[in-house]
């Protein structure tokens, strides 16, 4: 008698076991998150999207994805859905590139940068493929400076948090 009480319980517990999901990789408003796709258009339900662009990587580029979709959202929308995607964030350390050569950060002086500059997510992408998915920056040295040849002392960037 014991046999279909077990069995019911076992059927029960299988049909309700969660499967791991799937999760992709979206750019919304030059952020990555790392999300279902259920749960992104759950979200995005109510959003209006006003651009959608796919990019299409190689097995070459060492990718996260094979693609990743990068939308454009309104600021008003954003700063909503924003608050309600936070845990989905891929925290991707910035690239810094100097000279068209991507170059750690440690190795400038901070007396010799002119000026650091966020490239557009559109354009990282095309230039540098998928290493452009995180935040790239170009360094400009003032006039007559160089990077060094080996880190400097206490040059370090510091996360920003919000």
């Amino acid at each position: 008698m014991m046999i279909p009480i077990v069995l019911s319980f076992l059927m029960t517990v299988w049909n309700h076991e969660s499967y791991p999901v799937e999760e992709s990789f979206t750019i919304i408003n030059d952020i990555l998150y790392k999300i279902s796709k259920d749960k992104l258009d759950s979200e995005l339900a109510f959003t209006k999207v006003i651009d959608k662009h796919t990019y299409a990587f190689s097995a070459l580029d060492s990718c996260y994805a094979e693609h990743i979709d990068h939308l454009r959202i309104s600021g008003t929308d954003f700063q909503i859905l924003r608050s309600h995607l936070n845990s989905f964030m891929v925290d991707i350390p910035p690239i810094f590139v100097h000279n068209g050569e991507f170059v750690p950060f440690e190795f400038f002086d901070m007396n010799d940068i002119n000026k650091i500059e966020p490239i557009p997510k559109n354009i990282a992408i095309q230039k540098y493929r998928c290493k452009g998915v995180g935040p790239v920056f170009e360094i400009t040295l003032k006039e007559g400076k160089e990077k060094k040849d080996a880190p400097v002392n206490g040059a370090t960037l510091r996360k920003k948090t919000f």
